[in-house]
């Protein structure tokens, strides 16, 4: 039986690896205060995403009720891709303490 060459190895499929960042990540507004965010997709031709609470160009307004929120960004194409963003809310009556001494 004859010799072969070598197997020539099968095309491999390109992988295009998708990540999703926001900016900023961290965010402190006293309610009712906007802030913007911008979602970017890294990665793939689809470069679309979805913020769900996010609005006007995305704007995202602080709710009435102080607390700590997070906005989240996710892509079209991979909606398991997503990034994060946390808002703390404060009310105008919550001032730092300080220690008079």
């Amino acid at each position: 039986m004859p010799e072969r060459g070598p197997i020539p190895a099968a095309p491999s499929a390109k992988v295009t690896r998708i990540s999703v960042t926001i900016t900023p990540q961290k965010a402190t507004l006293f309610v009712g205060d906007t802030q913007a965010f911008v979602p970017r997709v890294l990665g793939g031709a689809n470069k679309t995403v979805t913020c769900g609470t996010v609005m006007n160009q995305g704007l995202y307004t602080a709710p009435k009720i102080q607390g700590v929120y997070h906005v989240t960004a996710s892509s079209i194409a991979s909606p398991q891709q997503r990034a994060v963003a946390t808002v703390t809310v404060l009310t105008y009556c919550d001032v730092p303490t300080t220690s008079i001494g």
